[in-house]
């Protein structure tokens, strides 16, 4: 979910800009399955919330948008004004990593097999 104004629209392939609170210019288009293009032209110059997939660059901010949903703007949605920069799971991943204390699963069991015991002790102890 991301808000911003509608900027460019191209009526022909559903095309579109988004100018992003920060200035920030964010091409899409709109999935024609579930969207009609003349909704379009309600839109242009107007402040929207777009319900979208969205294509990552390399640094992590929005490349494109593909929209299947188009609303006006509410006050309540402010909160999509500003988008998460995607972060790749494995960057997420080796940070917790870092963080928690590293703990060997053999410790829990080197030093406690059976050693010096007869079989017939271990077989009870089994049973």
């Amino acid at each position: 979910m991301v808000s911003g104004i509608i900027d460019v629209i191209e009526h022909q392939s559903g095309r579109f800009k988004l100018q992003l609170e920060s200035g920030e210019k964010v091409q899409g288009e709109i999935d024609k399955k579930h969207l009609d293009l003349e909704l379009m032209r309600n839109y242009w110059g107007e402040k929207v919330t777009i319900r979208a997939i969205a294509d990552y660059r390399p640094d992590g901010k929005i490349r494109y948008l593909k929209a299947d949903l188009i609303k006006p703007f509410e006050v309540s949605e402010k909160i999509f004004e500003d988008y998460l920069i995607f972060e790749e799971p494995q960057n997420i991943v080796y940070k917790i990593s870092k963080t928690k204390s590293v703990v060997s699963p053999l410790k829990e069991i080197w030093g406690k097999w059976p050693g010096d015991e007869s079989i017939d002790k271990i077989l009870s102890e089994l049973e």
